[in-house]
């Protein structure tokens, strides 16, 4: 914007914040509890833990070659 001088300052809690409280970390092992106790499968699963951890890979290989990598990675 012409006149602008400098970014909008937004108050919140960040990542970087060492601040847990608005973290979702007791909700996601609460539910992860319960899923234990019922032998009930969680929202997120080991399966979508290997997808993550593939997207991961691939970037790093393609990083590391600097083309695009095709998934699933053989």
């Amino acid at each position: 914007m012409k006149g602008q001088t400098d970014f909008a300052r937004i108050p919140c809690i960040g990542p970087e914040s060492s601040d847990v409280k608005y973290h979702p970390f007791k909700p996601a092992i609460n539910h992860l509890i319960d899923c234990i106790l019922k032998d009930k499968t969680p929202i997120i699963d080991i399966n979508d833990a290997v997808k993550t951890h593939e997207i991961c890979f691939a970037a790093d290989i393609s990083a590391e070659k600097g083309k695009s990598i095709n998934l699933p990675l053989k």
